[in-house]
């Protein structure tokens, strides 16, 4: 996340492009559904404590 704040991206592109699902996959049918949602909600919120917004 650090390395793409540094790059200049904005959030909505951090959202779209960093995903940890396939180093950390969802277990449950239910989350692997939500499992993408999940990852761009939980990028948004890292971004803005590291931003600070």
């Amino acid at each position: 996340m650090k390395t793409a704040i540094d790059k200049g991206w904005t959030k909505e592109e951090a959202m779209s492009r960093i995903s940890f699902l396939d180093r950390y996959p969802m277990l449950s049918e239910e989350n692997k559904r939500m499992g993408p949602a999940l990852q761009r909600e939980n990028v948004a919120r890292v971004w803005d404590v590291l931003t600070q917004k």
